[in-house]
């Protein structure tokens, strides 16, 4: 008789805990002191800075606009996304450089894309990413979003400068993140094609 009190207090108390982490409120995975923005050709580049149609909003892992990624992001210190990012395949009057299979391939300026670390308030990116200055930018969606390796002398295409590429014309959330790992912390960028 004892054992089954003491099996049904376990029981209580492990669906307790279970409800309770269920319960756990969004915790919205802001970085207070900085804003981040998307852009490329379709918005201008430098002009995207100060435009809220382009600044990235924070989200929690509970966002269901990120369920697709939710099992990458586990860890996520930061996250933000931006709705709506229409990329076209056609008409910049320019190309880029991306690597696929091996091989350099050309595309359409506007499927270029680039992300903006901004301290709040302010108008000057602390960086570009990816870039020297950003650290390496890993990639969520590789199907989706081409990154350059991180080095300054790659063996085949762009450097760590060079424009990440959309493969695939289309609207996107696009997704940035800043992950804790045991390594310190680890940038990430992909899309969801909407």
């Amino acid at each position: 008789m004892k054992k089954i009190k003491v099996i049904a207090i376990i029981l209580t108390l492990v669906l307790t805990l279970g409800s309770l982490v269920a319960c756990t409120p969004d915790v919205v995975l802001e970085n207070t002191e900085k804003d981040y923005y998307v852009t490329g050709q379709f918005a201008g580049w430098g002009d995207a800075v100060g435009k809220d149609q382009f600044r990235m909003t924070a989200v929690s892992l509970k966002d269901a606009r990120v369920a697709a990624l939710k099992a990458d992001l586990k860890g996520a210190k930061y996250l933000y996304i931006l709705e709506n990012v229409v990329i076209s395949d056609t008409g910049a009057g320019w190309t880029a450089q991306y690597v696929e299979g091996g091989v350099v391939k050309e595309c359409d300026g506007n499927q270029t894309m680039k992300w903006l670390q901004v301290a709040k308030g302010q108008e000057a990116p602390d960086w570009w990413a990816q870039s020297p200055e950003s650290g390496e930018i890993k990639n969520l969606t590789p199907d989706l979003l081409w990154i350059p390796g991180f080095t300054e002398t790659p063996e085949v295409g762009p450097d760590w400068n060079g424009n990440p590429v959309v493969l695939k014309a289309g609207t996107y959330t696009v997704v940035f993140a800043v992950l804790e790992s045991d390594a310190g912390l680890v940038k990430y960028a992909g899309l969801i094609a909407e």
